[in-house]
């Protein structure tokens, strides 16, 4: 192996590795649902996806480009942990067999960790195989004849990296990864063009990841109930909390069985959570809340990928991009130079990435100072105004014309005018934000179904009830679905009789 490009290619066959298990975990996940959907439909329930963007559900390109997700977040943390233990060993303690042993003992205790709320097979062939990739390349890799100066070769790396993950570990916050995602998706068109393909595949890796009471599309069964009252109670309180009562004898993610006085509840055959009768009616919906917690096994990973975001993206970025730098200058200039220009060009452009992240967040606006900014040249200090009377829930078609701002070639900005119309109360929002419905950004899009449904006109319900039908993707469908969900609107079962 190339000595010069080591580490970006031990990272490349890392993330080969994760695309390989995301595109087989994707489209097995998506096969197994479009058999719900399958199921759920045969019920006479308004299913989604539906119509023909639920056969995207069998494309295995779907899968694909899906899978890229859990690679460039999962698949970069575990490949850029790996890469950092592996060099350690390899290039700074001459591969010992002390250090190599503790590096394992510490891989078994993270396989261990990620299975600690539940097994999981998937997420432990990411642990497993990705690291044993990463490991098998560097044993084929030789040892570099001489270490002498290996320490000085690396520090400037560690001390761009280092500042680099220090700078993005500010963002450690929901928050602020929200902000950097209205910046990268909203601010110019080409973040539009990536933020719509983001959203348009987001559900696919989304639908394995969530915890249950998070799924729209959630089935639940009730057997052996003796009382027809007390099945209708308990699949009242079960199709409130979301859940498609299914009577044929097909899996389902929600089974609660009655035995004499006491109801359990049972997840793929095996019991979770029991509670008697008057337990369940009166706290069904912490009792269900608790029974998606236990059988969520994605918990751990979901809370780590918040780092992979912030740390282990722009840490596999910058090795990408050195490699490539490299490339590119080494036929101009020697070995020496080119590696220390390309480093500084890859730190240059990290900070460069982060400016305007740090900038966009010190922009502060008072109060008093909405109207002023409103009018600004500067659509940054406009969005900081939008910002403000969101916050403090001021009208602000009261200090702009609501068409000014519609009209901005800025996504962000009718981004954030559409969710202070979601706490206005004029008559007149009504039309932006079913305009906005159709906004070229599908983040604004989104925006506008969750503004409509927290402003809770039910005469919209219609308007959103033909969206789900309508042939456009499965993002937007789901987002009027949830829209009617917030609105009341609960799909029922047919009339049949009780099951026994």
């Amino acid at each position: 192996m190339n000595q010069r490009f080591y580490v970006a290619r031990l990272l490349f066959l890392g993330l080969i590795a994760s695309q390989i298990l995301a595109t087989l975990q994707i489209h097995f996940s998506n096969a197994a649902l479009y058999q719900t959907i399958l199921q759920i439909k045969a019920e006479g329930y308004l299913t989604i996806p539906s119509g023909d963007i639920a056969h995207t559900l069998r494309s295995l390109s779907t899968a694909l480009i899906a899978g890229f997700y859990i690679t460039i977040s999962l698949g970069a943390l575990i490949s850029v942990i790996t890469i950092a233990g592996v060099l350690a060993w390899d290039r700074l303690f001459d591969r010992n067999n002390v250090v190599l042993f503790a590096l394992v003992i510490l891989w078994a205790g993270l396989l261990v960790a990620v299975n600690f709320e539940g097994l999981n097979l998937m997420i432990t062939a990411y642990v497993f195989l990705i690291p044993l990739v990463i490991f098998a390349a560097t044993l084929l890799q030789e040892p570099a004849e001489t270490r002498d100066n290996i320490w000085l070769k690396s520090l400037l790396h560690f001390l761009f990296i280092g500042v680099l993950t220090a700078l993005w570990i500010t963002q450690i916050d929901n928050q602020k990864l929200k902000q950097i995602r209205e910046l990268a998706f909203f601010s110019n068109p080409l973040g539009t063009r990536l933020g719509n393909l983001y959203y348009q595949y987001y559900l696919y890796p989304a639908n394995i990841m969530l915890p249950l009471d998070q799924k729209i599309m959630k089935t639940a069964r009730l057997r052996y109930f003796e009382n027809p009252q007390l099945h209708k109670a308990v699949q009242n309180a079960a199709i409130k909390r979301g859940y498609l009562i299914i009577r044929k004898s097909a899996k389902v993610d929600l089974e609660i069985k009655q035995r004499g006085n006491i109801l359990t509840l049972a997840h793929q055959s095996k019991a979770i959570l029991h509670a008697t009768p008057d337990e369940f009616l009166t706290q069904s919906d912490s009792l269900l809340a608790e029974f998606s917690r236990r059988i969520d096994t994605y918990r751990i990973i979901r809370t780590y990928l918040l780092y992979a975001v912030v740390i282990a993206v722009p840490i596999s970025l910058y090795i990408l991009l050195y490699a490539l730098v490299r490339i590119l200058l080494r036929t101009l200039l020697g070995l020496g130079t080119s590696s220390t220009i390309a480093a500084v060009v890859c730190f240059g452009i990290g900070l460069a990435i982060f400016a305007p992240v740090y900038m966009l967040q010190k922009i502060q606006i008072e109060s008093e100072q909405v109207g002023q900014a409103l009018q600004s040249e500067q659509w940054q200090e406009r969005i900081a105004g939008l910002k403000n009377s969101f916050r403090n829930q001021l009208d602000v078609q009261k200090y702009i014309q609501g068409i000014e701002i519609f009209d901005s070639p800025h996504a962000l900005e009718r981004y954030w005018f559409v969710k202070n119309l979601a706490q206005g109360t004029n008559p007149k929002d009504m039309d932006y934000l079913v305009a906005a419905l159709d906004d070229s950004n599908i983040g604004v899009s989104r925006e506008a179904y969750r503004a409509l449904s927290l402003r809770g006109n039910r005469a919209t319900a219609q308007l959103l009830y033909q969206r789900i039908q309508a042939p456009s993707s499965w993002f937007d469908q789901w987002c009027a679905y949830n829209a009617l969900s917030t609105l009341g609107w609960r799909q029922q079962p047919k009339p049949e009789v009780v099951d026994s």
